[in-house]
């Protein structure tokens, strides 16, 4: 990424915990430091309890943080009031991965869209219906599909309709949670050239949270890997699947399945399971299922340190930067 670019979204040691009963303190992120480039999709990866979605939902203020800042342009939006989080709204929005969830069932789609134009920009009703005409346009749906319900609408259909409505008040930062997890195989495919498309026409910024790497891969500029609730590589996409060197990146690749059939290809399925995130002690998160770990990775947390341009790495065995 050109050093020149706009830094639209930064993270300086950000964590999350939730406190249980006991005295016991759930770690869901931990120290998280990472900037997002204006016009830049940022793919966040990991598996299930990695902190991925607790992240997305840190940076939209829908959870406060623990600790650490989070800037949004320049702008400290780690502590923001209700009135100031309002205003945050216009600018950054959030797709989370069920549509059906986001929906009144006795709302039409038109109401639905409607909303922002209304709340936001003061328009009458009329306004707003020629406007939410013209969202459902940009995503390729015609406009008789503002006086249906909810549960008129495919999976698809109304991902479709959450996209409008996140682009109405053409924000610049749009997170994406596991936008195409629900929807079948085909309409993932949809969703991810619509969203291409978006990009496109509006260069609009994505963080865009997955468990997909392939899709990722595809789709994003650069790929961030998180185990545990820390930040285990940071990459370009397009090198994901021949420069990635941190062991817990090369399991995760190792254990996808190959689309074109190939028998051939050895599938490793990642052995152990996830330590506790409950009062983690030291120590590098992932050195009980790691096969190159030694004893520096029992006894420290390693850093994330970059061993060449835009890539950053958080191993004591690859600490040197010995990548070719």
């Amino acid at each position: 990424m050109d050093k020149q670019v706009k830094t639209i979204l930064k993270l300086e040691s950000v964590s999350k915990q939730y406190r249980l009963e006991k005295n016991q303190n759930l770690i869901a992120v931990n120290e998280v430091s990472l900037n997002l480039y204006q016009g830049e999709r940022l793919a966040i990866v990991g598996e299930s309890g990695c902190g991925k979605s607790t992240l997305g939902k840190l940076v939209t203020c829908i959870e406060k943080v623990s600790d650490g800042k989070i800037y949004f342009k320049g702008k400290d939006i780690s502590k923001l009031q209700r009135g100031q989080l309002r205003e945050l709204r216009q600018e950054l929005q959030i797709i989370f991965q069920d549509p059906f969830n986001v929906f009144s069932p006795r709302m039409k789609i038109g109401a639905f869209l409607n909303e922002p134009f209304i709340n936001y920009k003061k328009m009458n009703k009329n306004t707003a219906r020629e406007e939410s005409k013209r969202m459902l346009e940009a995503v390729e749906l015609d406009q008789s599909y503002l006086d249906k319900f909810p549960h008129q609408l495919s999976g698809g259909e109304l991902q479709r309709v959450v996209i409008a409505r996140a682009m109405a008040l053409n924000p610049s930062l749009i997170v994406c949670d596991e936008v195409t997890s629900a929807l079948d195989v085909s309409i993932q495919k949809q969703i991810i050239e619509l969203l291409t498309k978006i990009h496109q026409e509006t260069g609009m910024t994505n963080l865009f949270i997955s468990h997909d790497l392939a899709l990722v891969q595809s789709f994003c500029d650069r790929v961030v890997v998180m185990y545990l609730g820390n930040i285990v590589e940071v990459m370009k996409s397009d090198e994901l699947g021949h420069t990635a060197h941190h062991p817990y990146t090369q399991e995760l690749l190792n254990s996808v399945f190959s689309v074109h059939g190939d028998r051939k290809k050895e599938i490793n399925v990642l052995f152990g399971e996830p330590p506790s995130p409950m009062n983690r002690s030291g120590g590098c998160p992932f050195v009980k299922r790691c096969v190159m770990a030694c004893e520096k990775c029992l006894l420290k947390m390693p850093e994330l340190k970059k061993c060449k341009d835009n890539h950053l790495i958080a191993c004591h065995r690859l600490e040197k930067c010995e990548i070719k």
